[in-house]
């Protein structure tokens, strides 16, 4: 790659058209990561908290709450609420699985919980006496 006169050249050998495209992609995907810091969260996530450049995570959990699960009635189950986050975040949570960003709610949730920012309920699961975790916002 060379830079000159504001243009940028990039020369990229490849013995067909898939292994070109696996490259090319390659270089867009590491130049998106080295020019995206941070996601672009809401003006109102950025002023309830102010931390959302160093928690990401919980900024995400926030504005999917704040946008969609508003009151109890509309509370949601981890596993639903991560799925919202990847579909309104996918450069966050790129190459997480569900499973892994449900996972990863609970200590952020926890800690907005305790700001006062969100709320969590437990609701059973039928048929066992295990409990689920419900999130939503007032």
């Amino acid at each position: 790659m060379e830079e000159t006169n504001g243009e940028l050249t990039v020369t990229v050998r490849a013995k067909n058209i898939p292994e070109l495209r696996t490259k090319l992609l390659k270089i867009l995907g590491e130049m998106e990561d080295s020019n995206h810091t941070s996601e672009d969260f809401p003006e109102n996530i950025k002023k309830i908290y102010p931390e959302y450049e160093s928690n990401p995570h919980s900024a995400a959990i926030l504005t999917v709450l704040r946008e969609k699960h508003v009151g109890k009635a509309n509370a949601i189950f981890s596993w639903e609420l991560s799925e919202e986050m990847i579909d309104q975040f996918p450069r966050l949570f790129k190459g997480k699985t569900q499973g892994q960003v449900s996972r990863g709610n609970i200590l952020p949730a926890n800690h907005l919980e305790k700001a006062g920012l969100l709320k969590i309920g437990h609701q059973k699961y039928q048929n066992t006496a295990d409990e689920y975790r419900v999130y939503w916002v007032e």
